[in-house]
């Protein structure tokens, strides 16, 4: 009989690593079961198939209180009846139930999570009464191995990279010829990225196409703001956007058929540079698709083999003249064994697996 295996989120993020995650488990022979947020059964539809019980759990803090704490424990009853080897937390903070479930379940499950923030492992509370049973920490990225002093030196951590995607029927996109297109996964997010300097980047090339792959919110002040910025300046044409979501099959077809990811991060803080990452950085290993970066994320060794960085506006718009004009796209990205789903699942269950 194969050993059972319990894969969670209860959030409504970070969908895109439950599937290497699944196909790792899966692969190596275990019987996955999926603990998921309603709002992501659309999502995992393509790769069902993975999972042979998938079981929705709505935890959210609006939810009438017993009503929470009824679905709580039948959460709690399903896991202990199903006498899981591994309970794998896909993101493994703040939410009380996870505080919770790990309190319950000590020395009856082997927790382990994925920590996407690594800034809560030293400063949050509710993060600390998570580490009392949780022990062992996957983050997603090679960098955030020694990105940071923990404190709790009775936590250990491995990565891994959640860089294998279904096979998505590909959507028939008309890409122009000569047309430089350039992807920003994700929709207008101003408090995170940095917009302005990419349209003044831009502003004098040619031939360029930004595709924005999230639903924009016409109505929100700040995107309303950058749309009549990009009018002003007649640039408008140069960007795509979607009023719709973007069905997954859409998403990837854009990625596999982009030139280059760009990921126009705002360097407020350390938060990027020291305690996680963007999702960006994985859409465009998992298609071995060059990135367009700021210069500070250099020090991110992946980036800094796999990127082209930028430092304001004008060295921007040099750059795309560059990637334009030299044909930079003939240089070779990602080579060697570390981007290879063999290495990637070995590191993974050896790590599940270790004491």
């Amino acid at each position: 009989m194969k050993e059972k295996v319990g894969l969670v989120e209860l959030t409504t993020y970070h969908e895109e690593c439950l599937h290497s995650q699944a196909l790792f488990l899966k692969d190596a022979g275990y019987d996955v079961h999926l603990f998921i947020h309603p709002k992501l059964v659309n999502q995992i539809a393509d790769y069902k198939a993975l999972f042979t019980e998938i079981i929705t759990i709505e935890a959210t803090s609006k939810t009438f209180f017993l009503k929470r704490v009824l679905r709580f424990l039948k959460l709690h009853k399903i896991i202990r009846q199903n006498k899981f080897l591994f309970l794998i937390f896909n993101t493994a903070s703040s939410k009380k139930e996870v505080i919770g479930l790990t309190f319950l379940l000590k020395n009856k499950v082997k927790c382990v999570g994925v920590i996407h923030n690594l800034k809560k492992v030293n400063s949050s509370l509710s993060q600390k009464l998570i580490n009392r049973y949780i022990k062992k920490y996957f983050v997603i990225n090679d960098y955030l191995l020694k990105s940071t002093e923990i404190d709790d030196k009775t936590l250990s951590f491995e990565s891994f990279y959640p860089i294998f995607f279904p096979n998505y029927k590909t959507a028939d996109l008309i890409k122009p010829q000569n047309e430089l297109w350039i992807t920003i996964p994700g929709g207008l997010d101003f408090n995170r990225r940095d917009y302005i300097t990419i349209a003044k980047g831009i502003s004098k090339n040619t031939n360029i196409k930004i595709h924005i792959l999230g639903k924009i919110d016409r109505q929100n002040e700040d995107t309303i703001a950058f749309l009549q910025y990009l009018e002003l300046n007649n640039i408008d044409a140069k960007f795509h956007f979607f009023d719709e979501f973007i069905p997954n099959n859409l998403f990837h077809s854009y990625l596999k058929k982009s030139d280059y990811i760009l990921a126009p991060v705002l360097i407020k803080n350390e938060s990027y540079t020291k305690y996680k990452i963007t999702g960006a950085y994985n859409l465009a290993f998992a298609y071995k698709t060059p990135l367009i970066c700021p210069k500070p994320l250099e020090v991110i060794p992946d980036l800094k083999n796999h990127s082209f960085f930028y430092e304001d506006a004008d060295s921007l718009s040099r750059l795309i003249d560059r990637l334009s004009n030299e044909n930079e796209s003939k240089k070779v990205f990602y080579q060697g064994s570390k981007w290879s789903f063999k290495n990637q699942q070995n590191r993974y269950i050896k790590f599940l697996k270790s004491k």
